[in-house]
């Protein structure tokens, strides 16, 4: 069935349905089911005499009614809330399970002809930000209107990365919520869902249809829209002479101007690439004087274009800048502007020390999932979307913020900054009621629930938040409770205050609290409540906290305020908030970066495991320890650049002078390159999330410090086809690692596993390993991999009596994991078996208290191999 055949049935089927709801219902009550005779009913008679079926027809008739006039209520308000895009929106009680029906039924009705007919016939959906567009090539009867202004979500797209790429601005993301009614900002997006977009710009509606066109975004350039749309930038010239009525200079073109685009043609071979002529110089960006400063996104990942600004001696991928764009970096005030990756957008409202905050959770929850992590397993790998937004939040951390450091309490909250950058600081516990309104009010909401989880000094806080049930379980902490009933919340914090004011009986709430013994069960208690209170709720609420000071307090939305009691309002608008008299630029967590934060928890918080790639199968044969090591990898090419993981980073053997500045910037990007050999330089910026005049002054930096070799090859070519590579023969102490362990730990012999444990000097990647979030399952592999090759050794050195040896291995797996408890029981069956019983016992007392500090039980296979070890190690002193 056609496109618009199939709309016009589902608008005609949703007519019916509401007229029957909306006429028919009430036909058929006044017909069949008239309630006037239960005015003349004589009730004693009818209470003391035989059942009147006619009477019991006129009771159901009444409440036909009733539920009939509820039901149209339900109905008036939502078109109201539709037609006004959701700025009116007024709720009937008990009617959250009905909207979304009733949405979805004034949606379709919305697209009959009859509806249609009063629309703009001219009003067309335009191409994508520097991508074809399929309606300028070809009229396809079977499209409709409906299905071209729509959005199917691909495998890991959210809110944020469609509204860049179909809007030309990650920001309006809103627009696509208000324009889908039911969808939760906050909720994971299924691939396959289709979403309605919002209506695009004049121009791009004004486009013609008889050629293929792009309309140009903030940031575009030619040279971009033609490495986007045509496969090479080097065509810019073309879209150029395409459009020269229009585009009079090719360095200075507008935001919305419609460009037509030559045909396609190939993309060009490295060979055509290197011969391209030097001349074609690539125009500057449009409306973006300092482009330099932004980073580039990967069209592969966000179908955005990228901007590739190449100078004219060297038509490659890198080349040095001038030094008025070399340091370019990310802004640093809060709410400014930031590079063109959705990761950065979505933290450009999130301040350095909620960032930090978050980090170190990660951090934490991290080294959590290492250490129960069993030998021979694999952490699951961190998505790349979520690596990015990773990055973006450590880039964010390291940004200069004045922090709270005097005067907080476990209950202090980060509202934004005032003019001068300094935090607005507010304490939950001495307002006791918050509310917040405005268009940001989830927004900032969200950000003060992400402080109060993640923030150092609100680590006693017990948070009970009502609504959305993934954030409670993604973080998987005992002090966050998701109630998913305002109802059960209310309920629960009426009996909570009632309680705690009981107990305090004539003590004040300061006086139990500093108590020692009981201080504890005074805790903070932060009620959260994401939708506003409706009927009665409010007036609850209120009656809770009226009776008095007892350590509970309440964050709420919307409207309606609290009737009576200790209260404050803030209202929270996209770039100013007003808290009293104060008005200051308020920190926000949209629901795209609530989402990427969730999924950031989940990914650091999985118990779940891989089976490790690199265990291999045990050997058949029997071990013989003087056997050499069995290369099957690519060892390390002595003489040339090395780059050490494992430990502090470091490059060695370089040809060339180390850079004067950025050095472990360099590093970087020379461990990113031996990962990512052969990919694109947005690629590269998109991942490692800096700004392209950045990027190209570090690269410049590396290739002057890898050098060439004698003959003047360079170890880091000019990427004349697109593709970044370093020389084959620069490699890192991790990869020779993989190639003396090539046939998998448990095949390898115990010469090759001495081998590779002797290039470990310590933690792999040292004091970059959180400054590079890109590498985390780069690091968790080299972590897993040291300690799977280390308890290896050490088993098979116990198994023969090897107690040296034994221990040596264990040290080893020490050094790249200090606290592992694999590697710990190996050095304790090491120490009993070298006849060393006080230090066994001394070692089994701190990998006990290691775990119970921590929180976590030692693995019941760990726990059976020390009882046995201490057996064992008791019965030979019996015996001496």
């Amino acid at each position: 069935m056609p496109a618009p055949v199939r709309t016009t049935v589902r608008a005609l089927a949703s007519l019916a349905a509401l007229a029957a709801v909306l006429v028919g219902v009430p036909w058929f009550l006044a017909r069949f089911a008239d309630p006037r005779p239960l005015l003349a009913v004589d009730w004693p008679r009818v209470v003391s005499g035989p059942p009147d079926a006619g009477l019991l027809v006129a009771v159901l008739g009444l409440l036909g009614w009733a539920a009939w006039a509820y039901l149209t209520a339900a109905v008036v308000l939502e078109a109201a809330s539709l037609l006004s895009r959701r700025r009116l929106a007024v709720t009937l009680p008990g009617t959250g399970w009905l909207r979304p029906t009733v949405a979805a039924l004034l949606v379709a009705a919305a697209a009959s002809p009859v509806v249609a007919a009063s629309a703009d016939p001219g009003t067309a959906t335009p191409p994508a930000p520097g991508t074809r567009d399929p309606a300028a090539e070809k009229s396809d009867p079977d499209e409709s209107p409906d299905e071209s202004s729509t959005h199917v979500v691909g495998a890991g797209e959210e809110l944020w990365d469609i509204a860049e790429q179909q809007l030309g601005s990650g920001d309006r993301w809103r627009e696509i919520v208000e324009a889908n009614p039911g969808l939760d900002a906050t909720a994971r997006l299924e691939p396959g869902t289709r979403l309605r977009l919002p209506e695009r710009p004049d121009a791009a509606r004004a486009a013609g249809t008889a050629e293929t066109r792009v309309v140009v975004q903030r940031g575009d350039t030619l040279w971009g829209i033609a490495e986007q749309a045509l496969g090479d930038p080097l065509r810019w010239p073309e879209i150029h002479e395409a459009n020269r009525e229009l585009v009079a200079d090719p360095d200075e073109i507008q935001v919305g101007w419609v460009l037509r685009l030559p045909e396609v043609v190939e993309e060009p071979t490295d060979a055509a690439a290197e011969e391209a002529p030097v001349g074609a110089e690539p125009p500057a960006a449009a409306q973006e004087p300092h482009d330099s400063a932004r980073a580039v996104a990967d069209p592969a990942d966000t179908g955005t274009l990228s901007v590739e600004s190449v100078e004219t001696r060297n038509a490659a991928d890198e080349v040095p800048v001038s030094s008025a764009t070399a340091e370019a970096s990310l802004p640093t005030g809060p709410g400014a502007d930031t590079a063109a990756k959705p990761s950065a957008g979505q933290v450009a409202a999130i301040g350095a020390a909620l960032a930090a905050a978050v980090l170190g959770g990660l951090a934490t929850r991290r080294r959590a999932q290492l250490l129960g992590r069993a030998v021979g397993r694999r952490l699951v790998p961190i998505p790349d979307q979520v690596a990015r937004f990773w990055t973006a939040l450590s880039q964010r951390a390291e940004q200069h913020e004045p922090g709270p450091m005097r005067g907080i309490t476990p209950t202090t909250v980060v509202l934004g900054w005032d003019d001068d950058g300094a935090q607005v600081l507010l304490d939950l516990a001495v307002e006791r009621a918050t509310r917040l309104t405005g268009p940001q009010a989830e927004a900032l909401l969200a950000a003060l629930v992400t402080g109060l989880s993640c923030a150092p000094w609100s680590d006693e806080v017990q948070l009970i938040v009502t609504g959305d049930t993934a954030w409670a379980e993604a973080l998987d902490d005992p002090r966050i409770e998701a109630v998913a009933s305002p109802y059960d919340a209310i309920t629960r914090l009426s009996r909570l205050c009632s309680e705690r004011r009981l107990a305090l009986r004539s003590r004040t709430l300061g006086e139990v609290s500093s108590d020692p013994d009981v201080g504890q069960a005074w805790a903070p208690v932060v009620f959260v409540f994401e939708r506003p209170l409706t009927g009665t709720q409010p007036d609850a609420v209120a009656d809770a906290l009226a009776l008095g000071e007892v350590g509970v307090q309440v964050l709420l939305t919307g409207d309606p305020p609290l009737p009576n009691g200790p209260s404050t309002t803030v209202e929270a608008g996209s770039d100013l908030a007003r808290w009293g008299d104060l008005e200051f630029t308020p920190q926000l967590v949209s629901g795209p970066a609530r989402r990427a934060l969730i999924d950031l928890f989940e990914a650091t918080g999985s118990p779940r495991t891989l089976p490790a790639p690199w265990w291999g199968h045990p050997r058949t044969q029997p071990i013989d320890p003087s056997e050499e090591p069995a290369m099957t990898g690519q060892p390390a090419s002595p003489g040339h650049p090395q780059v050490m993981l494992l430990g502090d980073v470091d490059l060695v053997d370089a040809a060339g002078p180390p850079p004067s500045r950025a050095r472990t910037s360099c590093i970087e990007y020379a461990a990113w390159l031996l990962a990512h050999p052969g990919s694109r330089a947005s690629t590269m910026a998109s991942d490692l999330l800096v700004a392209e005049g950045t990027r190209r002054s570090n690269m410049s930096r590396l290739r002057t410090w890898l050098g060439a070799d004698p003959d003047g090859t360079p170890y880091l070519p000019d990427a004349y086809s697109g593709h970044i590579s370093l020389d084959p023969r620069v490699s890192s102490d991790w990869e020779q690692f993989q190639a003396l362990l090539g046939a998998g730990v448990q095949g390898s012999p115990d010469a090759a596993l001495r081998s590779a444990l002797r290039l470990v000097r310590g933690q792999p990647l040292g004091t970059a390993a959180f400054q590079w979030p890109w590498a985390e399952t780069l690091r968790a592999d080299m972590v897993a991999m040291v300690v799977d090759a280390s308890c290896t050794l050490a088993d098979r050195a116990i198994q023969r009596g090897d107690a040296v040896l034994a221990l040596w291995a264990a040290g080893r797996g020490r050094l790249a994991a200090p606290r592992d408890d694999e590697v710990a029981v190996r050095e304790i069956d090491g120490l009993a078996l070298a006849g060393r019983g006080d230090e066994a016992r001394s070692a089994v007392l701190a990998v006990t208290r290691a775990a119970r500090a921590a929180g976590r039980d030692l693995a019941p296979h760990l726990a059976l191999r020390i009882s046995l070890v201490l057996e064992r190690e008791r019965a030979v002193a019996s015996a001496g």
